[in-house]
């Protein structure tokens, strides 16, 4: 069980601050909104050697996202069409029956028809939305709850809708800038995997019909492929092994702080 630190507003506007303890990060903002908490900031107590619950709150958050990837355009139509019809007069669940209704992505779909039972049991929007972190992120769950909060919730959806569509063009136009890269990454690994495994092994053989001697740099290249094409299966096994420990050093507390430096070293193309 972790501690949590958190900083929260009342309905009344009064400012609260104390110490909740929960099982995960989840647990602890459920708490505070069961509690009618306007939740402003909330932080696991730092402990020196209590690494765990973090690394396993983000872990299983990261398997949340894998399992219920949803693209972010179809997060982006559905935010605004809840604004739109919302605006228009419908209720917050009736505009997610009907959404329900004409979701294509099933998995999306059978989120929002939970979302839609929960709301009918008496949970708000933003409390239904936080029972699935993989697809809502904080700052989307924050800002719904300020928008139903200061009764501003169409504002809100759709200031959010711009938000999403700028950040998805983003995303569309790094992507598109990265494919020439990245293929051309992926072709000269793929090539001197291709050399050391299959193309140097054969020419090893015309050497040695020669029965000369050959200079130090080819003799090495020679024993390179031979090593690689012996032990081809545990090179690609160590590999994603390698992977793998990459991926769960960077969930992490430390694992993230060096990754995000990494990013942020990395040259900015304009």
């Amino acid at each position: 069980m972790a501690q949590f630190v958190y900083l929260a507003r009342l309905n009344n506007g009064e400012r609260k601050e104390g110490e909740i303890s929960a099982d995960s990060y989840k647990n602890a903002m459920e708490q505070l909104v069961l509690k009618n908490y306007s939740v402003v900031k909330l932080n696991e107590k730092d402990t020196s050697f209590d690494f765990i619950n973090p690394f396993l709150d983000r872990f299983n958050l990261a398997i949340e996202k894998l399992k219920n990837k949803v693209s972010l355009s179809v997060l982006v139509f559905f935010t605004r069409q809840l604004s739109t019809m919302f605006s228009a007069g419908l209720t917050i669940e009736k505009a997610i029956h009907f959404l329900a209704l004409e979701e294509k992505n099933k998995k999306f779909k059978t989120m929002l028809i939970g979302i839609e039972n929960t709301i009918k049991k008496g949970l708000s929007l933003s409390d239904s939305l936080l029972r699935h972190p993989g697809v809502f992120s904080n700052i989307y769950i924050s800002l719904v709850k300020a928008g139903e909060v200061s009764g501003k919730l169409y504002e809100t959806l759709d200031e959010l809708s711009l938000y999403l569509e700028t950040i998805d063009d983003t995303q569309r136009k790094v992507k598109s800038a990265m494919y020439y890269p990245v293929f051309i990454i992926i072709f000269l690994i793929t090539m001197l995997f291709a050399t050391f495994t299959w193309i140097i092994p054969r020419f090893s053989e015309v050497y040695d019909s020669l029965g000369s001697d050959l200079p130090y740099y080819t003799v090495l290249m020679v024993q390179i492929g031979d090593w690689f094409q012996g032990n081809l299966f545990f090179i690609i096994f160590i590999s994603l092994i390698s992977l793998l420990i990459t991926w769960l050093f960077t969930l992490t507390d430390s694992g993230s702080l060096i990754k995000d430096q990494v990013l942020l070293r990395l040259p900015k193309v304009t």
